[in-house]
């Protein structure tokens, strides 16, 4: 596992990241590969919205997901939410119990998903789709599948990091893995979607001119969801953080914001699983500092239920407008739930 570069979204990233573009062309050349060679996607009986982003992680599709299953199931639908389960050992597919399974098995993400929403797992998605439609799901929400080519999506939503803080940019240089981090041509990505959803800190941002000029050519539904961190009221000030996502340098500013005072701040790759061992040695680092240890909700619940002990968390949670869910439910034509919720 390796470290999401800060530079893949600066507007000068460094020159040495050249060396990366033959790997960059054959990375593109594979993508057209995959596409060109899958001629039919499994078509589900169920109404399938995929969630995805152009760019590599980092972009709030997981409590997105949630805020959408959750939103839904209060309407009286019967969701699901489909997790490739990246990270866990187990193929599927198979629904997720937060009582016999850990993120070793089925992934951080899914794991943390499954406290009150229906999950499932399954690294072949088409598997997990028909498995859905034998247990009658009404609805499926893709978590990360915008370039599956292997399933047929009824609605595709790109989410797009508009958080521009430190001068981030959405897509860097527009360059894709591993020079860049985009995960296909932008104009591919766009295209195939049916609504851009911008995330923000508040809906009262402005979006940049520049990120508004560079989609304006593809002519998609807008529509800006806020994405906030709740910390609880109990939580110390005093803190030592630590963080394995995509862009860890996000989490730190947000306790920044919340008047944390920072003694430490440790880095760990994307879905990098934390040692007993080395947690051990972080407890040892922030008792020294008087502080307590704090992390991401998905770092949470990628360390085992004994490793979790004393240590706090800043949930991150996707409000959507009440008017966007009626807006969703009437393209997928989902005006009236077939089951109703007890």
């Amino acid at each position: 596992m390796l470290k999401t570069p800060s530079w893949y979204y600066k507007a000068n990233p460094p020159l040495y990241r050249w060396a990366l573009w033959p790997l960059s062309l054959l990375f593109g050349l594979a993508h057209n590969i995959r596409w060109a060679s899958t001629k039919t996607p499994y078509h589900a009986k169920a109404k399938v919205i995929s969630i995805g982003n152009i760019s590599v992680g980092g972009s709030a599709k997981t409590p997105v997901a949630r805020a959408l299953a959750h939103s839904l199931k209060t309407k009286g639908y019967r969701g699901l939410i489909l997790s490739r389960g990246y990270g866990g050992s187990q193929i599927g597919p198979l629904l997720v119990d937060p009582n016999h399974h850990d993120a070793a098995m089925v992934g951080d993400e899914p794991l943390m998903l499954s406290h009150g929403l229906d999950v499932m797992i399954a690294k072949n998605r088409a598997d997990g789709l028909r498995l859905a439609d034998e247990m009658g799901y009404e609805i499926v929400i893709l978590d990360d599948a915008h370039q599956n080519p292997s399933i047929h999506k009824d609605l595709s939503l790109v989410l797009i990091d508009a958080l521009t803080d430190g001068g981030h940019l959405a897509f860097g240089d527009h360059s894709l893995l591993p020079m860049g981090p985009l995960r296909e041509p932008l104009f591919k990505g766009i295209k195939r979607a049916d609504h851009i959803l911008f995330i923000v800190p508040s809906v009262d941002q402005v979006i940049s001119n520049s990120l508004l000029s560079t989609l304006s050519r593809f002519d998609r539904p807008q529509q800006k969801i806020a994405l906030r961190s709740n910390p609880s009221a109990q939580t110390q000030k005093r803190v030592h953080g630590f963080a394995g996502i995509a862009k860890p340098w996000r989490f730190h500013q947000s306790l920044i914001e919340h008047g944390f005072e920072i003694t430490a701040f440790n880095e760990f790759a994307d879905h990098e699983p934390i040692s007993s061992k080395r947690l051990s040695q972080l407890r040892t680092i922030a008792k020294e500092s008087q502080s307590t240890l704090i992390t991401t909700e998905k770092d949470y619940y990628r360390l085992n239920a004994h490793d979790r002990e004393g240590i706090d968390i800043l949930p991150l949670e996707a409000y959507l407008p009440s008017s966007f869910v009626e807006w969703l439910i009437d393209q997928m034509d989902l005006k009236a739930p077939i089951s109703r919720l007890k």
